[in-house]
């Protein structure tokens, strides 16, 4: 059969809709099926980060450290490290207080969460050690933020922030429910001799109802540069006298 023939003689139209017809009933099926499975009492994963709760969780919090042998060198020789974590549910607390150098030692020097922060736990590192420290994640925290102490007091390689990631398990075959909750945050964390290793820094974007995922928060990008002053207009000369 040629294709002049095809053109010829088209499918009768009553045999190209019972084609057309299943495909169009399975995207109307698809389509409806996030509606209906609300209407029985199911619920999405949009649902469920919407009723999410940042609950306690005794083990929520778990840090991986290795240190460097040389770990915070100064005068050809190694030293103990204050690291310091803090919990919080909105990032720019952490960012504030790790914004300069003064405002880093008033964190590392904190007895007591700052305001904006949720926890603050304080551990020493020596050089060369290797451990996991497993902390408590307090209600409502959304992030950790570690700040080391080194000699230098350089935010940009000594402090760190993390976001904890979110998990949904969804249940039921007719029916599907779903649930969302924190899950731990692990962290492996780098310790150089002046600085921490492997670990992106700090500052964190908004924050848009999706499912968030663990891990290091990438900076913020920096501020453009001012535009310089234009120069003044040159004084004119002093006329002559004839």
């Amino acid at each position: 059969m040629t294709a002049m023939t095809i053109l010829r003689h088209p499918l009768p139209r009553h045999r190209l809709l019972r084609r057309l017809l299943p495909a169009a009933l399975c995207i109307g099926v698809l389509a409806s099926c996030s509606s209906l499975n609300s209407m029985m009492g199911g619920s999405s994963e949009q649902d469920a980060l919407k009723a999410l709760k940042w609950t306690y969780a005794a083990d929520g919090v778990q840090i991986a450290l290795m240190a460097d042998p040389h770990l915070n060198q100064s005068t050809d020789q190694p030293h103990t490290l204050a690291l310091t974590v803090v919990q919080m549910a909105d990032p720019n607390a952490f960012t504030a207080a790790t914004a300069n150098s003064a405002k880093l030692t008033t964190l590392l020097l904190a007895d007591s969460p700052p305001p904006g922060m949720l926890a603050l736990n304080r551990v020493f590192v020596s050089p060369g050690e290797q451990r996991t420290i497993t902390l408590a994640r307090v209600e409502k925290a959304q992030y950790v933020g570690l700040a080391a102490g080194y000699y230098h007091l350089d935010p940009a390689r000594s402090a760190r922030l993390y976001r904890i990631g979110v998990e949904v398990n969804s249940s039921g075959i007719i029916v599907t429910t779903r649930q969302a909750a924190p899950e731990p945050l692990k962290i492996d964390l780098r310790l150089g001799a002046s600085g921490i290793q492997e670990s992106p820094g700090a500052g964190a974007p908004p924050v848009t109802l999706t499912k968030p995922k663990a891990g290091p928060v990438p900076p913020p990008a920096p501020a453009p540069a001012p535009a310089p002053a234009p120069a003044p207009a040159p004084a004119p000369a002093p006329a002559q006298q004839p």
